[in-house]
């Protein structure tokens, strides 16, 4: 019986730790210019660009799933990021306060909005919401520098200020089922 416990901890920990490999949790503070993540990651941990105010462009690898939260926060002169559509996760406040971030679409497979996603990204003038997400976050989008929103049927839950602070809109429009008390005063100018 003793045998068969250490068999099984050494093989979850040879499994564990392959799963480990493949998901990125540090890089280095003066990363500048373009980064591309290695092809064989499977997840962002959370912070690892935090503050890198040197880096413009991130590719992300085809195969990426989930990107941790504030994992580019603070990436002031990120302008570009390619997000592939197998991610299903981005943590809250993965790109906050990046200011000179452009149009990013969404991927096809992400399942929320998570809380102050895209806040004071003020150079983001669209977004789309993609298919398969279900609940857009409070802050989601404050600051951003969108004009209108389409909220599409297939969001169930849209928090309080997803919108806060958003100078340029003038325009949200949102499903039936989703109250319009969702949407502060100060949200819709």
């Amino acid at each position: 019986l003793s045998f068969l416990f250490v068999l099984a901890v050494i093989v979850a920990l040879f499994v564990l730790n392959r799963e480990i490999q493949k998901k990125l949790l540090f890089a280095p503070r003066d990363l500048a210019g373009e980064y591309n993540v290695a092809e064989d990651m499977l997840a962002i941990g959370g912070r690892p660009f935090q503050n890198c105010r040197d880096l413009f462009r991130v590719k992300l690898p085809d195969g990426l799933q989930k990107i941790g939260p504030s994992a580019f926060a603070g990436c002031v002169n990120l302008r570009r990021i390619t997000l592939p559509d197998s991610i299903t996760h981005i943590g809250s406040s993965a790109f906050l306060r990046c200011g000179k971030m452009e149009n990013v679409p969404l991927p096809e497979n992400l399942q929320s909005v998570e809380s102050d996603l895209f806040a004071s990204c003020s150079n983001i003038t669209e977004i789309k919401i993609s298919p398969n997400v279900k609940y857009i976050g409070k802050r989601a989008f404050s600051g951003t520098g969108i004009r209108s929103m389409v909220i599409p049927d297939h969001v169930k839950r849209l928090e309080f200020s997803a919108f806060y602070a958003c100078k340029n809109l003038r325009q949200v429009s949102v499903p039936k089922h989703i109250p319009e008390k969702t949407l502060k005063p100060r949200d819709v100018p």
